[in-house]
């Protein structure tokens, strides 16, 4: 007779909604687990949580700009497998997969030089891979498409390239019924041939880079002879010199990284980890780089990626070398099908929403408006949870239905379903997802260790920890895992606008722009979102564009304690909307100059920004939707300097009944996004069942890319 096994999961984020989705997915399992997940407030989803605002239009609004990449191959196995399972209705929204995510080519980098903001757009390459199929690295038909798209691109321009590629591969609804070609995404003999020369070739350069040193006075000075003449002549050639001075800045980033990574033997076994002591720039430096040239926006790029300010307060970037390059090798080298993907609706809706429902439909068990306050361990074992119960559900915790049908999509809402409970609900709802919140009439529920449960899953972002066990954050290691690691909170803004994309200033193809102004640096038009919010319903002229803006907000390493700054999340989503109307005033029109007031030029129109209660000028900022992610549980993991080493294994936390996962524990990816915490959950599930489940990518940064790419074997040869 076996006995079952109960886990209490402790949040219900992406890495453990994965974990879940694994474990449940072997047949039989009912018989091994019982998993009951603990949710604060009133949805899953973590930092990727979204509602629906149904006095608003039903319209999305998210924790922040969300975009998939093509390399996120193990987020896209599970989500395909995902839909296949819903099985949805013919006709239905969203469908499959892939009429939930729609491949994008066009990136935009935004590059201040000498006080203007130049955008410099790139075509980013395609191919006929499928995400979540494959390898870490495409086959050479992939590598040769994206070549002549890239030399199309030198030759005509991004726009021409973009053309190109929308004549080459599948948009829109020709993509969703689209097959694809996943032999692309597998490394063929060519692929692993080059791959394994790797170590020659870079010994190649090395020989070389030693040859430069000695060169590399006399080339500078020739490259400065070159920007003083072309600085005479800037009067004239303002726009070229700028140009010219910019390929001239990325063929030295290129130089320092072969330089870098041919001397310390970085794709080779341990190479990622020996330069992770390292900050990314600092390291080509380090190579070669002129310090001055750091700030190149293909360095800067991978540093607002990730929200990598060190201490948020003095904005200083850094992130580790060793994570940097994983994350720029994976972006160039194994991208399935587009570089990155744009969700068709709200991230809850197309993500959190379809793997809820799968693990509901396969029986796990939510216990929503439960947060957790303390985990007690006792002789290296969990043997109390202490939740707050945070409303009454009328019928018992587990009658809670929390999905909401818009347009026949089911979302979440951004605010509880009041008539499902007690007394409908309480009116400051925000508080149900914050730290720092009132406790008034909320009770304390425990989970007794052999009565309520055996084993705990520890989701919680790492920053909540010690939010949630002092006990924890009383062993050393934790302590200084919790104390390295860090975060930064982030800021995000919608905009509903009364005019398209061209009308605000952006003529060509929407683009996914970054290394903008700060604090709102990264901008992503999302129209194609309003097919899914409920503007027919509503009696008013329905918006014609929405864009979403993010960046990372100043504020501490580690969040203060609630009893030393009660009012550290209210007053921080106050700076962001200060912040933000500052940023519209002065930096909007850099990126849009369509929003020019056509009275004042200088200054933005705001009769554009969409306002139901038609509000003058800056007034209508309160018709969108800003928010600060200043709570433990929102903000986002750092991937500083030296702090991998710092972070601690699924399975090795010292205590015998409990499991961690997240994007924040060794996981071997070590960035915090989908990708990260997908891995993270996958850990999980190998740790608690004892099952190697396969994770693509999960040796690349122990092993390096010469050691995960196999030899050809025969079968393989042409």
């Amino acid at each position: 007779m076996t006995t079952k096994k109960r886990i209490l999961v402790v949040g219900g984020g992406p890495s453990a909604l994965t974990c879940l989705w694994r474990l449940t997915a072997e047949p039989g399992w009912q018989d091994r687990y019982e998993f009951t997940v603990l949710q604060q407030g009133w949805r899953n989803g973590g930092k990727g949580a979204s509602g629906r605002n149904a006095t608003e239009n039903q319209r999305i609004q998210e924790h922040g700009l969300h975009i998939m990449f093509g390399f996120y191959d193990n987020f896209f196995d599970m989500i395909e497998k995902v839909y296949a399972e819903l099985n949805r209705l013919p006709g239905s929204p969203l469908e499959t997969w892939r009429q939930a995510f729609h491949p994008e080519d066009l990136g935009v980098l935004e590059w201040k030089d000498n006080g203007r903001w130049i955008p410099i757009e790139l075509t980013l390459p395609r191919n006929g891979a499928v995400p979540g199929q494959g390898g870490v690295m495409n086959s050479s038909r992939a590598w040769l498409v994206e070549l002549i798209v890239g030399v199309f691109e030198v030759m005509f321009g991004p726009r021409a390239a973009n053309a190109l590629e929308h004549v080459m591969f599948p948009f829109g609804r020709d993509w969703e019924s689209s097959s694809g070609d996943p032999s692309q995404g597998v490394p063929d003999a060519i692929t692993k041939i080059v791959i394994t020369a790797l170590p020659a070739i870079f010994d190649l350069i090395h020989d070389v880079s030693v040859t430069l040193e000695k060169l590399m006075p006399r080339v500078i000075a020739l490259v400065e002879d070159l920007f003083r003449a072309l600085d005479a002549l800037a009067s004239v050639l303002v726009e070229g010199h700028s140009k010219l001075k910019l390929v001239l800045e990325t063929i030295e980033v290129l130089i320092a990284l072969l330089r870098g990574t041919a001397a310390d033997e970085v794709l080779s076994p341990g190479g990622f980890a020996r330069i992770d002591e390292y900050d990314f720039a600092d390291w080509l430096v380090k190579h070669g780089l002129r310090n001055e040239h750091r700030t190149c926006p293909f360095v800067q790029f991978i540093y607002f990626a990730a929200f990598s300010y060190k201490d948020g307060i003095s904005r200083e970037k850094q992130m580790s070398a060793g994570t940097a390059y994983m994350c720029i090798l994976r972006i160039a080298s194994g991208p399935k099908g587009a570089t990155y993907f744009r969700m068709q609706a709200g991230m809850g809706d197309v993500i959190v929403a379809p793997i809820y429902q799968a693990l509901v439909t396969r029986g796990v068990k939510f216990r929503f408006f439960h947060q957790v306050k303390d985990i007690a361990i006792e002789n290296d074992r969990v043997t109390r949870v202490s939740a707050w119960q945070q409303c009454v559900v009328k019928n018992g915790v587990e009658s809670y239905l929390p999905l909401v049908s818009v347009l026949g999509l089911p979302c979440w809402p951004d605010r509880p379903n009041g008539d499902q409970l007690e007394g409908g609900g309480p009116t400051n709802f925000e508080e149900l997802e914050t730290y720092y919140a009132s406790r008034e009439g909320q009770s304390v529920v425990d989970f007794e260790v052999g009565k309520d449960f055996d084993h705990v899953l520890l989701n919680t972002p790492i920053g909540c920890i010690p939010f949630v066990s002092p006990d924890l954050m009383a062993r050393p290691r934790w302590n200084e895992m919790v104390n390295t690691v860090g975060t930064v909170q982030t800021v995000a803004m919608q905009i509903w606008f009364d005019c398209d994309q061209a009308a605000l200033g952006w003529p060509g193809p929407r683009p996914l722009l970054s290394d903008g102004p700060e604090l709102y640096d990264t901008w992503s038009d999302m129209t194609q979102t309003m097919k899914f919010e409920d503007w027919q319903s509503g009696g008013e002229p329905r918006p014609k564009d929405v864009s979403y803006f993010c960046g990372s907000q100043p504020g501490p390493f580690l969040c203060p304690p609630v009893a030393d700054d009660p009012d550290f999340v209210t007053r921080n989503t106050e700076l962001a909307r200060v912040e933000a109307l500052r940023w519209i005033d002065e930096h909007m029109l850099q990126i849009l100059p369509g929003m020019a007031d056509p009275s004042d030029p200088k200054k933005v129109d705001w009769a554009r920004f969409h306002d139901p209660k038609d509000r003058a000028g800056a007034a209508r900022l309160a018709a969108q939707y800003i928010r600060s992610n200043a709570d433990p549980s929102e903000r986002c993991t750092l991937s500083l300097p030296g702090t991998n080493k710092h972070r601690m294994a699924a399975d090795a936390t010292g205590i015998e009944n409990l499991t961690i996962t997240g994007d924040w524990i060794d996981n071997g990816f070590y960035a915090a996004c989908l990708e990260g915490a997908v891995m993270g959950g996958l850990l999980a599930a190998r740790a608690i069942s004892g099952v190697n489940y396969p994770i693509l990518g999960e040796r690349l940064y122990a092993d390096g890319l010469i050691s995960t790419i196999q030899p050809p074997d025969d079968g393989d040869l042409p």
